[in-house]
């Protein structure tokens, strides 16, 4: 058992090894693209309509999948100056 464990730790989890640094990679990858990626476009967003076109932006809520490149953004309304609805959509995908 213990030759197993040391094997696994000497062939998969050996920072010299090509195969750590690509397993840290796509663990990193995949953390950014899912959790800190919706979080920049929403905020991004929303200073964008704000300091280009002195408008608030409201969305619920900001999706993104970096395996399949896919960008969905629900729950988009610009309001007017007046807070009208200027423009909105219920579910955006790219």
């Amino acid at each position: 058992m213990a030759i197993i464990r040391t094997e696994i730790i000497n062939n998969w989890l050996n920072h010299k090894r090509k195969r750590f640094w690509g397993i840290v990679a796509l663990i990193l990858y995949t953390i950014i693209g899912f959790a800190l990626v919706p979080v920049v476009v929403k905020n991004n967003l929303i200073d964008l309509a704000h300091d280009d076109f002195n408008r608030t932006a409201q969305i619920e809520q900001v999706e993104f999948n970096p395996y399949f490149l896919r960008l969905r953004i629900r729950g988009f309304n610009l309001l007017d100056v007046d807070n009208e609805p200027l423009i909105s959509f219920d579910h955006f995908s790219i």
